[in-house]
């Protein structure tokens, strides 16, 4: 009971925090099988799905404010995502503002300086 407990606090408490998306993504898909093995699910396609979409809330639940956006987005997509497209969708936002963010920090302009 005392594994179990930890488990679950783990799990449903974790958050992006300063690690990157990988990290946290990888981190809760990492605990999933054991709680997975603690509470064997029921078989039905229903179960299933709704533990996946229980999961994919989880992880836009912890993840940072800076990807509110990508979190919007999924959140209003017609179809639910799988938790590996939903992933995709975040790490390519990830991408997307770390490239533009080196790209305006290493832009190779030079202030020009006064002659004296």
């Amino acid at each position: 009971m005392h594994r179990d407990y930890y488990l679950h606090k783990e799990i449903f408490t974790s958050v992006q925090g300063s690690s990157s998306v990988s990290v946290y993504f990888t981190k809760l898909k990492d605990l999933w099988p054991e709680y997975d093995s603690i509470l064997p699910p029921p078989s039905s396609k229903e179960y299933a799905d709704q533990l996946e979409f229980q999961r994919l809330l989880q992880i836009l639940m912890g993840l940072n404010d800076s990807f509110e956006q990508a979190r919007g987005q999924i959140l209003v997509m017609p179809n639910v995502p799988t938790i590996n497209q939903a992933y995709a969708m975040v790490i390519h936002d990830e991408s997307r503002r770390s490239v533009g963010s080196n790209f305006l920090g290493n832009s190779g302009y030079n202030e020009p300086t006064a002659m004296q």
